[in-house]
């Protein structure tokens, strides 16, 4: 098989040489990226564009019909056959160009629609990850609040052992200075 230009391929197809750009580029027809005179440019093998012409075809059965039309208008009027046929593949770019911008809309609008629920999806977790700041500095005001509740518990704790001790030195003092004291003072102040 021999190897065509995208321009000659664009000839056998009966379409543009954007449509051939973008369907090698979605992947449909398979091509070989060379230098040519003008820098990079794609070879196809005819066989290939051959196939992907006829899947194209089949896939989207009015353009046949389309190009059967316009060649029936080619054959009727021998003169201008070159300009008809002309202005047969440019309606055709034409109508493929728009249905390719019709399919890009779509995209767009699946992108648009992708792209907003992506900025949702940022907006909650953007909201969720200031709750979870907040409730980590509760937490650790909890926390802090916990560990002073301790110390101050501590604090009581050691300060009830002392009063405790000095009540105890205070009531032994007493005992002592009850049994130093005579029996008649006591009586004195009401004490037995």
């Amino acid at each position: 098989m021999s190897t065509l230009s995208l321009k000659e391929a664009a000839r056998v197809a009966g379409v543009s040489r954007d449509t051939l750009r973008r369907a090698i580029q979605r992947g449909e027809l398979p091509a070989l990226l060379v230098t040519g005179k003008t820098g990079p440019q794609f070879e196809v093998e005819q066989g290939e564009v051959e196939t992907w012409a006829q899947k194209r075809l089949t896939a989207f059965p009015q353009w046949e019909d389309e190009q059967a039309t316009q060649a029936q208008h080619s054959v009727q009027s021998d003169e201008g056959e070159a300009p008809s046929r002309e202005l047969g593949m440019r309606l055709a770019t034409l109508e493929e160009s728009h249905r390719d911008q019709s399919m890009a809309l779509v995209r767009l609008a699946v992108q648009q629609d992708f792209f907003q629920s992506v900025q949702k999806w940022k907006e909650r977790a953007s909201s969720s990850k200031a709750k979870v700041s907040k409730l980590r500095k509760q937490l650790a005001e909890v926390a802090d609040l916990a560990e002073q509740n301790r110390r101050n518990q501590e604090l009581w704790q050691a300060e009830k052992e002392q009063l405790l001790s000095e009540l105890r030195m205070r009531q032994d003092r007493v005992n002592w200075l009850e049994k130093r004291v005579p029996r008649w003072v006591r009586g004195l102040f009401g004490a037995k």
